[in-house]
């Protein structure tokens, strides 16, 4: 079972969406022209996106492509990554008519949207707008998951590149909200470490303590003051008479720091 896009909205170019047809595939012998037929997948594991794409062109040749994406992708960004990459094979090897399936129905509709402020999709109306203004017609259109050998085949491919090791592509150009926060996260954590490990303060914190982190310890005030050796522990321990102390801190002051 398949739907396409109807034409819903206009730009101000004057062109109708370009990837809204209702009957490309049924016009090849009309344009005179290949028609192309793309199925894109996208698969994101533990934090490891994949995408998969598989081209049959009018002429029987066929291509696959299997693309291990960057760390921290999520699934709609690694569709579009797909999408976009379906297209510039397609671009390299003609300017050809297409129509991209896809089992995303969030991909159609976001693609709907020609007031989105989400650069990925954003990223690939440009490209569809752009092939468009040079007469190529472009159709997207939604394909139940697994229903057809291609389907079946493109989310085999999408699967193995998601279990790549090494990254094929680095985004294409972008990069995800997620990446940057782990990356500032990480650049944080390493200024954190090279100034505990240089400081001459808290050394003996550090003999327990060596490795920084955003993770709380929950300990509470005695602990605290036990591995710090720095608050009124003398003091406790000379008010309970456990011990003949000068009731001062590890650091030499008294238990009010004077």
């Amino acid at each position: 079972m398949e739907t396409s896009l109807g034409s819903i909205m206009e730009y101000k170019a004057g062109l109708k969406n370009p990837w809204r047809s209702d009957s490309l595939e049924t016009e090849q012998n009309e344009i005179g022209r290949h028609i192309a037929k793309v199925w894109t997948d996208a698969r994101v594991k533990q934090e490891k996106a994949g995408a998969g794409i598989f081209i049959r062109r009018s002429d029987g040749t066929e291509e696959e492509a299997c693309m291990r994406l960057e760390n921290g992708i999520n699934s709609r960004v690694a569709e579009f990554l797909a999408k976009q990459e379906a297209i510039r094979i397609l671009e390299e090897h003609g300017d050809m008519h297409a129509v991209i399936k896809t089992d995303s129905r969030a991909t159609v509709w976001q693609l709907e949207n020609d007031e989105t402020k989400i650069r990925p999709v954003d990223e690939v109306q440009k490209v569809l707008r752009e092939r468009a203004a040079r007469g190529i017609k472009t159709e997207i259109s939604w394909e139940k998951r697994l229903a057809t050998t291609e389907s079946i085949n493109v989310d085999q491919l999408a699967k193995a590149a998601s279990e790549k090791n090494q990254t094929d592509k680095n985004g294409l150009g972008w990069t995800s909200k997620i990446t940057a926060r782990k990356e500032k996260k990480k650049w944080i954590l390493q200024k954190w470490q090279r100034y505990w490990d240089e400081c001459t303060n808290g050394r003996n914190t550090y003999k327990l303590c060596k490795t920084v982190g955003f993770e709380r310890l929950e300990l509470n005030r005695k602990a605290v003051q036990l591995i710090t050796n720095h608050g009124n522990m003398e003091a406790n321990i000379k008010r309970f008479r456990l011990k003949i102390t000068e009731a001062v801190c590890g650091c030499s002051q008294d238990s009010h720091h004077e």
